[in-house]
């Protein structure tokens, strides 16, 4: 995040607290900034994109590294000055010089024709294109219909746009552009005018030149904390960078603020963090992002950050986060900014990092949230969160869910797997009786035994193309199961896959399946159709002397369906002829 005005925010927040702590350091460098700022603009009318970007760089909190002269052979013209944040500008002294006629301000404006339209000019003048017509302002009108009606109204014109050379050519717009020249554009941008005059040409000289719009201007670099930019009366002081000037914050899991790290707070909640290595007599600030509340207990070395609430997030997404609160740090030599990124959100948010130590500390967690490259530890960790309901996989780096990671946990119901799973383990959700959510990847090839056995929330489930193989009572007695798509893509279904599974009516296997377990659909007594897009029925393996290939307990008006040509086929096949086979 952005910490646009920071130093401004910093003595705003900083006055709510009256004069209990030293910030001369912060003040001195906002102070009477606006004023200031006005001053600095007078001075040098020629440079004012660079006077801009100044009061942009004290106003976002930058720091200057580096101070040089620009010098042409022994006279000092100005400063070339090094911010670490906001790159490199040059500022150039007022020189007295020969005196020229000063060019025409240009006056853009509008006037209307006798034609009842309006038309751009500039000086007064008609504005032409390049074919050396009027620009127009306003639209076309249409003409009058046959019938009399008035035609539809044209469409608007363009809206026009103002830029300088300079900004011409940092948006690398092809042509040769005089930085301080003015450009107008009506077309969107595709052609640009020159609308500004030019200087006049120089003047005879005189026995003296007349003082020119600029000022002199001088910089004390002697501080190793800070600049002091000399203009006229007045100063402005900018402090230097000082990347040692920082502090070691650990969050209410005792691990440490680095700069990759992130904390959920829950809505509506307040997480204390604390801080050490803070320097006697300097001064620190907190100051919190829209939405959000923070304060500084600096007698117990604390920083208290509170969430938005959950409906205040729903009206405004973006305090949600992720956002930054800024810890604002000065001893005087230096000034430094610190972030501590948050998000509101009811979900522990942890990555690989720190996700062993933050569990030992919330093992009643309800909601999880994890990202980074998880490893067998984490899992085994991630295995004793017995009040878990939701878990959020998503950004997490993981190939397979482990043997009975989530077995028996009654309470999960909504599970985000990763989006580069690879295999859905064994017995991974059995028992699972909560979970009614869940997507299979579509990077995902294997559901191993037992994957689903007793999800009896679940209602539907889709197995992408990618799944090649279906293992053993993997949807085992997921009683609430009443529609499954499978895509194509399949090739293997082990037994006793759908045992149980009494809502399903129809289920459609792609033409992608060259084998088939028996007993695949034992006791789905609401099963009436079984749709296969294979022109060759898959082959039944270890078959023996089963009764009834896909299983008994399916009802009397149970049916095959398969593609037209393929009918005698499927009835002349072990395992298929058993039952009734129709054309689709």
């Amino acid at each position: 995040m952005k910490t646009k005005n920071l130093l401004l925010i910093a003595i705003a927040v900083l006055s709510l607290f009256g004069c209990k702590y030293d910030d001369d350091a912060i003040w001195d460098a906002v102070k009477n900034q606006e004023e200031r700022l006005i001053n600095l603009e007078t001075w040098q009318k020629q440079a004012s994109e660079e006077i801009a970007l100044l009061k942009a760089i004290t106003d976002e909190s930058d720091y200057i590294l580096s101070v040089v002269p620009v010098m042409e052979g022994e006279t000092q013209k100005g400063y070339t000055i090094t911010f670490k944040k906001s790159g490199t500008i040059t500022l150039l002294n007022g020189q007295k010089g020969d005196k020229g006629d000063k060019g025409d301000t240009p006056l853009i404006s509008l006037k209307q024709e006798k034609d009842g339209n309006w038309y751009w000019t500039l000086n007064g003048s008609l504005m032409t294109d390049a074919s050396g017509a009027p620009i127009r302002a306003n639209g076309i009108n249409g003409t009058n219909g046959t019938n009399g009606t008035n035609g539809t109204n044209g469409t608007s014109a363009p809206t026009p746009q103002l830029k300088t050379g300079r900004q011409l050519k940092v948006d690398s717009v092809a042509g040769t552009w005089q930085d301080d020249a003015f450009y107008l554009s009506v077309d969107n941008g595709k052609t640009w005018n020159k609308v500004s005059g030019d200087k006049g040409d120089k003047g005879d000289k005189g026995d003296k030149g007349n003082a020119g719009t600029g000022s002199s201007i001088s910089i004390d670099d002697s501080n190793n904390g800070y600049v002091i930019f000399n203009v006229g009366s007045e100063n402005i002081k900018v402090p230097r960078y000082n990347a040692a000037l920082s502090l070691v914050i650990t969050d209410p899991d005792d691990q440490i603020v680095e700069d990759e790290y992130m904390r959920s707070i829950a809505y509506g909640k307040t997480a204390t963090f604390t801080y050490s290595g803070l320097k006697s007599g300097s001064t620190i600030v907190v100051i919190a992002p829209t939405g959000w509340s923070a304060t500084l207990d600096r007698a117990n070395s604390r920083i208290n950050i509170t969430s938005p609430s959950e409906s205040d997030c729903s009206s405004h997404p973006e305090w949600a986060g992720p956002v930054e609160t800024i810890i604002l740090v000065s001893d005087g030599s230096g000034m430094n900014a610190l972030p501590i990124r948050t998000i509101a959100s009811d979900y522990l948010y942890c990555n690989a990092d720190n996700l062993i130590a933050m569990l030992e500390k919330n093992l009643n967690v309800e909601k999880l949230k994890v990202s980074g490259k998880l490893t067998s530890e984490h899992m085994a960790k991630i295995k004793e969160l017995n009040s878990l309901k939701e878990i959020d996989l998503e950004d997490a780096t993981l190939e397979e869910i482990p043997y009975m990671q989530f077995e028996g946990k009654g309470s999960l119901r909504t599970v985000k797997l990763p989006k580069g799973l690879k295999k859905i383990g064994a017995n991974a959700f059995q028992d699972c009786s909560a979970l009614s959510d869940i997507t299979i990847g579509d990077q995902v090839t294997d559901l191993l035994n037992y994957a689903f056995l007793g999800c009896s929330s679940l209602t539907s489930i889709n197995v992408p193309g990618s799944v090649k193989n279906i293992g053993e009572s993997a949807f085992r007695n997921c009683i609430g199961l009443s529609t499954i798509t499978i895509e194509e893509g399949l090739v293997n279904i082990g037994p006793n896959a759908f045992w149980g599974c009494k809502n399903i009516t129809k289920i459609t296997l792609p033409s992608t399946v060259k084998k088939m377990q028996p007993n695949i659909f034992p006791n789905c007594s609401l099963l009436r159709e079984l749709r296969c897009l294979a022109t060759t029925p898959p082959e039944f393996v270890d078959l023996g002397d089963i009764g009834k290939a896909l299983g008994n307990g399916l009802p009397k008006d149970f049916k095959i369906t398969v593609p037209s040509g393929s009918v005698d086929v499927y009835k002349n096949a072990d395992g298929w002829k058993q039952y009734s086979i129709e054309a689709m």
